[in-house]
């Protein structure tokens, strides 16, 4: 299905609004070209108007009909990029345009009454990166209505009495239009200024949840804060994939990231599924952690659960990756997970049981999932599991442990 060409009003609209505009700069420039697009229109209304009291008003008639392009000439001003220039043409446009008419026909019409909305146009047009431009508006403005106003003791034309009336019904009518529609584009852009921060609240939100636990990020915005939680149970998992530094000598940079990032968004699933928590990738490793920050009761099932999960989609990619194995090692106890620094900060664990479980990984067979005695202890009757014996293990001496083959029969 197409999409459908957007109509002449809402080019003109979007006139000089590029990608490369600021979006808060973007709403000045759409506001100008609205703007001058109202005041051109009233122009137009004016011409049958001084054009039914010729001869004495073709002054008038001529005046409107030469500011008539400098209303248009805005959007293709904005198009090239001198959103600036065109701020200062409107200025000029509304001092000769408004002045000239109210010199011409005399305060009496209240032509000069638009000088004050003029001020409005000047909060409408300029952003706040040019206060001496929105100034510089505002005063002129201000001085050319008071110059009018108690200045100006007759008008330099002799117009029809109806030609006055008209003007002045006219004047009125526009000035009430042209605040409505100030008023309408500067909610229209409140409303739009409101729709992108949530969306951009929304894209942070999902952002800091891929990042951090939900329950973390939550303490995080209430204030910058140390945090570190004594974890009394939890089972931690590594995972590292033999084989993957072989295979980055034979293959280039993008297919070897493509590569591991299809085989973790895989990981990603399955630990959401199974209720852990990802802490982290380091180079081909990967780490979880079950009972954080939340704590489980059955957070040793849940980590043995995902370890035979990730095993068997290993299983499942090595006719796409040939070669590759996953070796994996799990340890339950206590531990600390928290956040700490101030930039690039992530939700980390730290303990015994994190080396422990380290070390499991390390010391363990390609293709299997092997364990320390703890893990075996606590879901015994719920997994099966084939006694490695004791091994050493760098820095824990000789330790007993396990290998996870499945669920327990009738499990």
């Amino acid at each position: 299905m197409s999409v459908a060409e957007p109509g002449l009003l809402a080019r003109l609209i979007e006139a000089g609004v590029t990608p490369a505009l600021p979006r808060r700069d973007a709403r000045y420039v759409r506001a100008l070209n609205g703007l001058g697009a109202v005041l051109a229109l009233q122009s137009i209304v004016y011409l049958p108007l001084f054009g039914a009291g010729l001869p004495s008003t073709l002054p008038l008639l001529l005046l409107n009909a030469i500011m008539l392009f400098g209303w248009v000439s805005l959007p293709f001003i904005n198009a090239r990029g001198h959103t600036d220039a065109a701020r200062w043409v409107a200025l000029v446009t509304a001092v000769i345009q408004v002045g000239g008419v109210s010199v011409l026909c005399g305060r009496d019409t209240w032509v000069h009454l638009y000088f004050v909305g003029g001020i409005a146009f000047a909060f409408a047009v300029f952003p706040r990166s040019r206060p001496r431009g929105l100034a510089t508006y505002a005063l002129v403005c201000t001085t050319c209505f008071f110059l009018i106003q108690f200045g100006l003791e007759r008008p330099l034309l002799d117009l029809p009495p109806w030609v006055s009336t008209a003007m002045k019904l006219s004047s009125v009518t526009g000035l009430v239009v042209f605040v409505a529609l100030v008023s309408a584009l500067a909610y229209r852009e409140i409303l739009r200024a409101d729709d992108e921060a949530e969306a951009q609240y929304q894209r942070s939100e999902r952002l800091l949840s891929s990042i951090l636990p939900p329950s973390v990020a939550e303490r995080l915005k209430g204030g910058p804060q140390t945090i570190a939680d004594g974890v009394p149970a939890s089972t931690i998992l590594f995972a590292d994939i033999v084989g993957f530094t072989a295979l980055s000598q034979t293959v280039g940079p993008t297919e070897l990231v493509r590569m591991l990032d299809d085989i973790f968004r895989r990981f990603d699933a399955l630990v959401a599924h199974h209720g852990l928590e990802k802490i982290k990738t380091i180079g081909d490793a990967y780490m979880a952690a079950s009972g954080v920050p939340d704590p489980c009761p059955n957070h040793v099932e849940r980590a043995a659960g995902l370890a035979l999960a990730m095993v068997d989609e290993m299983e499942r990619l090595r006719e796409r990756y040939p070669g590759l194995q996953l070796r994996i090692g799990l340890h339950t106890g206590p531990l600390v997970a928290g956040v700490i620094g101030t930039s690039k900060f992530a939700y980390d664990v730290w303990g015994d049981t994190v080396n422990t479980a380290s070390r499991m990984e390390s010391h363990g067979i390609p293709g299997r999932i092997q364990v320390s005695r703890e893990v075996r202890d606590a879901v015994r009757d719920r997994y099966r599991f084939e006694a490695r014996g004791r091994i050493e293990v760098k820095g824990k001496g000789e330790q007993e442990v396990y290998l996870l083959l499945g669920p327990a029969d009738g499990n």
